[in-house]
């Protein structure tokens, strides 16, 4: 214990300050980005789209991850790496969806106050936060990329092809090359 303060307290106050000066690094470069060049979408990827595009992300994992064609063009050495990567990735984007659900749901809970306690409010503040979601991500996706994008497409993608993702990948899948000239 150093002075009253947990090693684990002194360690998770170090990262939250880290996270955050990163954060506020990354929305100072944008501004200063936007200033220069008149552009501020990239100030909205450093402020919460990279949030937004976690559904985006996932599916596009999932295909890969889902597309053997696709992997066998990767060097067997770094086939099974990549492909472990990419799981780790997509469940730590499952779980940081789920977080910032319930923090939401919280979120509307305390905003509730008395009426909390009612099934019917909790029912009410999961539909909005569902409705609110779809459209943040619709709405940011056109904007950024200008795709029309279904909404938790990626989340459904994930949970249809679970079992596919979580197989350990055949290795012995020859590399692809396609060196061939002509015909």
């Amino acid at each position: 214990m150093i002075g009253g303060i947990g090693f684990i307290k002194l360690a998770g106050f170090f990262a939250i300050f880290l996270v955050i000066g990163m954060l506020i690094i990354n929305v100072f470069s944008a501004i200063a980005y936007g200033v220069k060049t008149g552009d501020y979408k990239p100030l909205l990827t450093a402020t919460g789209g990279r949030v937004l595009q976690l559904d985006q992300r996932m599916k596009k994992s999932v295909e890969f991850l889902t597309d053997e064609e696709a992997q066998s063009r990767i060097d067997p050495a770094l086939r099974l790496r990549m492909v472990e990567m990419m799981k780790q990735q997509l469940i730590f984007d499952i779980s940081i969806l789920i977080l910032i659900g319930f923090l939401l749901f919280k979120l509307g809970n305390w905003m509730a106050g008395k009426a909390q306690l009612d099934p019917m409010t909790d029912i009410l503040i999961i539909g909005v936060i569902i409705v609110f979601l779809i459209s943040a991500e619709m709405a940011y996706t056109y904007w950024i990329t200008k795709e029309i994008v279904y909404p938790f497409e990626g989340v459904y993608m994930f949970i249809k092809n679970i079992s596919t993702i979580f197989t350990i990948p055949d290795l012995s899948i020859p590399l692809v090359t396609n060196m061939t000239v002509g015909g």
